[in-house]
């Protein structure tokens, strides 16, 4: 069979290596040289979408971890919040912690309700709550 295919004309391409047994022989294809071309681009595409399937698969799943004092600064809580946005917009996770250090001075309950305020009006533009809140101010 294989030795009456005009080779000048057809190719062959290998589509299942079999396990050498009679009851599964390999699998050949016969193409012309147009026909090899689309096959390979079909390849080619297919071979791509299944990659970016797997990288959406895996940027669904991360997370990107903020954490911030009660007494953050202004300017440092700007540039951490835009950067947070940005991670937003990619379609990522984003948490944020805000917590007190030893040492630090208190911020009273009103500071901490407005820093609080402030992040979810910040964030609340590009993505929504995905996870419980933990803790209290």
């Amino acid at each position: 069979l294989l030795a009456s295919i005009d080779r000048s004309i057809y190719h062959l391409v290998l589509i299942n290596p079999g396990d050498g047994t009679k009851g599964s022989p390999p699998i050949i294809k016969q193409y012309t040289h147009e026909g090899l071309l689309q096959y390979d681009e079909q390849q080619a595409l297919k071979a791509k979408e299944q990659h970016q399937k797997r990288k959406d698969q895996k940027a669904a799943n991360l997370t990107k971890e903020y954490q911030f004092t009660w007494a953050i600064g202004p300017h440092d809580l700007g540039i951490k919040l835009r950067k947070a946005e940005e991670i937003l917009a990619k379609g990522l996770k984003v948490e944020i912690m805000i917590r007190g250090r030893k040492g630090m001075t208190k911020v009273t309950r009103a500071q901490a309700e407005e820093l609080v305020l402030k992040i979810e009006e910040t964030l609340a533009e590009k993505g929504k709550e995905w996870k419980e809140r933990e803790g209290g101010i």
